[in-house]
């Protein structure tokens, strides 16, 4: 049996503010809705080791791996704003048992794309 480590985790996260992006129809129209989520988690670049084991075009996003309280409620594939910047999740790791939620994010492709073909201009 493992030690539970819930309590020393949660002391070491620090709050944060995610915007989960979705998209709805609204009278015909793709619309954006930001929804704000708040809780407490622990923010870390991508390691070089996990980075060289990523098909070579993928390594050029930005890669981060948060890991956050079980209310942020994210799942693979959901846009989110995290300072300034969208990122898509990539993984989710369920560690609940230890008090948090590990995901594994990307930044959008998309957002990458539109910043390359405004700087190309």
């Amino acid at each position: 049996m493992l030690p539970n480590l819930s309590n020393p985790v949660k002391a070491y996260m620090q709050k944060l503010t995610l915007v989960k992006i979705t998209k709805e129809v609204v009278d015909f129209e793709e619309k954006e809705v930001e929804t704000v989520i708040n809780t407490r988690g622990v923010r870390q670049p991508l390691p070089p080791q996990q980075l060289e084991i990523m098909t070579r075009g993928q390594r050029a996003w930005k890669w981060e791996c948060l890991h956050l309280l079980p209310n942020a409620d994210l799942k693979p594939d959901d846009v989110v704003r995290f300072k300034g910047a969208k990122y898509r999740v990539k993984e989710k790791y369920d560690c609940t048992e230890y008090g948090y939620i590990e995901y594994l994010i990307a930044q959008d492709f998309e957002e990458n794309q539109e910043e390359s073909s405004s700087e190309s201009i």
